[in-house]
């Protein structure tokens, strides 16, 4: 599965890290999950959290297979979601 395809089916509600080659291009973050071709339409409501597909690795990583996801956190820490790409 690539990462684009586990995007566009996550919901979200957990913070993910993206990781390639031991490179963090993302820690801790929460995105805009929707990867519809009306995302730039402005409906009036200020999106809270940036959408994935903006960021600047994206087309660098989103076909990219992924090797390991991994959650981490519960008790006192919020939940994250590693997710390790294939390396090159």
């Amino acid at each position: 599965m690539t990462l684009l395809e586990f995007i566009d089916v996550f919901d979200g509600g957990i913070d993910i890290t993206i990781e390639k080659n031991r490179k963090k291009y993302c820690e801790e973050k929460s995105f805009n999950y929707d990867l519809s071709e009306n995302k730039g339409e402005y409906d009036g409501i200020e999106p809270f959290y940036t959408n994935i597909q903006d960021m600047k690795w994206w087309n660098e990583l989103k076909d990219c297979e992924i090797v390991r996801i991994v959650t981490i956190g519960g008790g006192v820490y919020n939940y994250e979601l590693i997710i390790e790409l294939e390396e090159y």
